[in-house]
């Protein structure tokens, strides 16, 4: 597949303090890649060198195998973007707003602007003036801003930050769309990886400014912590007999039998009759699985314990 973004060994110091550390991104055409992270683990900031905002300390950006540097203003022609706060015009309507930025990116079709209102469902607040709109309709207003010139790269930075859930879905579905269909290559971050798995192909996972781990987002099922949960009316004795058998990945947590053997995770039968077996009551035979926002906590603990 075709390589769009890339960075090589990309590093951003502030005086004493390393916002970003030799990462290496790489995705391809038509992939969504979610960039996932705490708030200031460097998501921002990398999005940033991407864009050509905030120069490297060291390292490269690279769009459509370009450099970002000043001098290479071709590549943004092709890219749509959205950082952080959806600046815009305060004084200006929406609708000014957006022909504004059809002007700048010299589009000669004026219907354009009705077209991508409509798309980010906020026609009905055309006339309004900017700093007048909700958080979630600034947020649309932004989006409606990067989607305009049909761009074949979009960087967004947190895009749904004050939308409600029907908002969350319909940009969701927007921009699965636009990858599927037309090929759009689409980078965004979040700190909320129940979110991004729900849509993002690839995932990649920063912490204190490293890259700590990529997956797809198909392996997320696989990777999340199962566990059987056990109440029984002795659950001192029972644990021993538990041992016993050589189920040692066992143990009691909040006052209950937590067992992460894959025995008895695919096979709690077998542990029941082991338990009715020996005479105990069973109060809870259940087994959990591990959300998907305690996975991304959990990787970044077991990185930060290395």
């Amino acid at each position: 597949m075709k390589e769009i973004i890339r960075t090589r060994s990309l590093n951003k110091t502030y005086k004493d303090v390393c916002a970003v550390s030799d990462n290496n991104i790489s995705v391809n055409k038509g992939e969504i890649y979610g960039f996932l992270g705490l708030n200031g683990a460097g998501k921002t900031t990398t999005i940033r060198m991407l864009l050509g905002i905030v120069k490297p300390t060291s390292g490269q950006a690279l769009l459509y195998d370009s450099l970002v540097v000043p001098s290479n203003t071709n590549i943004w022609k092709k890219t749509g973007y959205l950082v952080e706060v959806p600046h815009s015009y305060p004084n200006l309507s929406v609708k000014e707003n957006l022909h504004l930025i059809r002007k700048l990116r010299n589009l000669e079709d004026r219907k354009v602007v009705d077209r991508i209102m409509e798309k980010l469902e906020i026609t009905s607040y055309a006339n309004r003036l900017a700093k007048h709109l909700s958080l979630g309709n600034k947020q649309r207003l932004g989006l409606a801003k990067a989607m305009m010139h049909d761009p074949e790269i979009m960087i967004l930075d947190e895009p749904t930050n004050g939308l409600d859930p029907a908002g969350i879905h319909d940009i969701r579905e927007l921009l699965i769309d636009l990858a599927k269909n037309k090929g759009v290559t689409i980078f965004i971050s979040s700190h909320i990886l129940g979110e991004i798995s729900q849509f993002a192909t690839r995932i990649g996972i920063i912490h204190k400014g490293k890259m700590i781990r990529e997956i797809y987002s198909d392996q997320l099922k696989e990777l999340c912590h199962k566990q059987l949960v056990i109440q029984t009316n002795n659950d001192n004795e029972a644990l021993e007999v538990i041992h016993r058998h050589g189920l040692m990945e066992t143990m009691i947590q909040n006052n209950q039998i937590v067992s992460m053997d894959k025995k008895t995770v695919v096979a709690p039968d077998e542990i029941a009759r082991l338990l009715i077996s020996n005479n105990f009551k069973l109060n809870k035979l259940n087994v959990e699985e591990e959300n998907l926002e305690s996975f991304f906590l959990r990787t970044i603990k077991e990185k930060e314990a290395i």
